[in-house]
């Protein structure tokens, strides 16, 4: 009985931690200014708890932000859960089969698929849920469209150097580059 219910409480832990950090994310990052509001750091973080800690984790991260997200954002019930779990999804199979090692290289590039496979998934989820519901999909991909995304792109690798560098301060396990040779 004693280990449900730690099981219970971690779970609780867990929910409010993430619910913290949507609501940190609604509330501070998107209130700053034009280019800092761009910054997307629930998928840095649901990246770092990927790298870090594993992919069971980062699915229940994922789905707990991907719900509190579809209820903030009233009309695209589902929309949110799917796009992260999907991203995730795709980020763990890049972690999995093709990145040899921990590095910050591969945080950076692990981030930069999250960032924009989560961006693509979401449009095109709108675009097919305004069309089945007989809807004017109301898309407009004009240069303040694509400053923004690469705005928040370049400003979410940069906060995802930073959290990678004070991680492995505390941590030396995993390694701001790509290989060492030998002798050193």
């Amino acid at each position: 009985m004693n280990k449900l219910n730690n099981f219970f409480l971690q779970i609780f832990f867990y929910f409010l931690f993430f619910a913290t950090l949507v609501a940190v994310h609604l509330a501070v990052i998107k209130a700053l200014p034009y280019p800092f509001n761009k910054i997307n750091f629930l998928i840095i973080f649901i990246i770092f708890i990927l790298f870090v800690f594993g992919k069971r984790l980062a699915m229940f991260a994922s789905l707990i932000i991907g719900l509190i997200l579809d209820f903030y954002y009233f009309p695209s019930l589902g929309i949110n859960t799917v796009s992260l779990l999907l991203t995730l999804l795709l980020t763990n199979f890049l972690l999995v089969n093709f990145l040899t090692d921990k590095s910050l290289y591969s945080f950076l590039a692990l981030t930069s698929t999250a960032y924009f496979s989560f961006i693509a998934s979401l449009h095109i989820f709108y675009y097919v849920v305004s069309l089945g519901g007989g809807l004017e999909a109301n898309f407009v991909f004009n240069r303040y469209f694509f400053n923004s995304k690469i705005y928040g792109w370049l400003f979410s690798l940069i906060i995802a150097t930073i959290i990678f560098y004070i991680f492995n301060y505390i941590n030396k396990r995993y390694k701001p580059f790509f290989l060492i040779k030998g002798g050193r």
